[in-house]
């Protein structure tokens, strides 16, 4: 895993047993209230409330907020921070607004736009070419991992059986029960 599939920070954080918390009312320890925010913003954009619960709901922007905070590194925190500060300042500027006061259909907008640039950096091995993973790749990263690391995301979206029934070897996914990916 720690190949380039995540980032080392991110792995150290999920052995650590950083997960999402269901808090109600969470207040920011580390970003400020408009970071956390626009995090929550984007964190939701990208895994919004359908007929499962969306990135929100489950507390991902506090994983976010923890993961940068207390398990990332100095050196990966500035760089973290410093990545969103120009997100924010390249929606503002392509956008008109900052990304928590647009409109949904703009968000998702900037966002696919942003992907699309992810898109052409698919394969790239950042730790062999000394190059830094952009902004969003980090803060996708940070949300799909806080998402498929929490109770919802493994027992809901995943699939989940504390000790499968039997092993079955080399089959298609449609026929490994469910036909969904299995959690971790």
């Amino acid at each position: 895993m720690m190949g380039g599939a995540l980032s080392a920070p991110t792995m150290l954080g999920v052995l650590n047993g950083c997960t999402p918390s269901m808090e109600p009312n969470w207040m920011p320890n580390f970003f400020t209230k408009e970071q956390a925010v626009t995090i929550m913003e984007v964190a939701e954009t990208i895994i919004p409330k359908t007929d499962t619960p969306g990135a929100k709901d489950i507390g991902v922007p506090q994983f976010i907020e923890e993961m940068v905070g207390t398990i990332y590194s100095l050196e990966d925190r500035t760089k973290f921070m410093k990545g969103f500060e120009a997100f924010e300042m390249e929606c503002d500027e392509k956008m008109g607004d900052p990304f928590a006061y647009l409109e949904e259909n703009k968000k998702l907008s900037f966002l696919m736009q942003k992907n699309r640039e992810l898109e052409k950096l698919r394969g790239v091995d950042f730790r062999r070419e000394k190059a830094e993973k952009p902004f969003f790749w980090m803060l996708k990263e940070l949300t799909l991992v806080g998402y498929f690391t929490s109770e919802v995301g493994a027992t809901q979206i995943l699939q989940h059986k504390y000790v499968p029934t039997k092993w079955e070897g080399c089959i298609p996914l449609a026929d490994a029960g469910e036909g969904k990916t299995w959690s971790m």
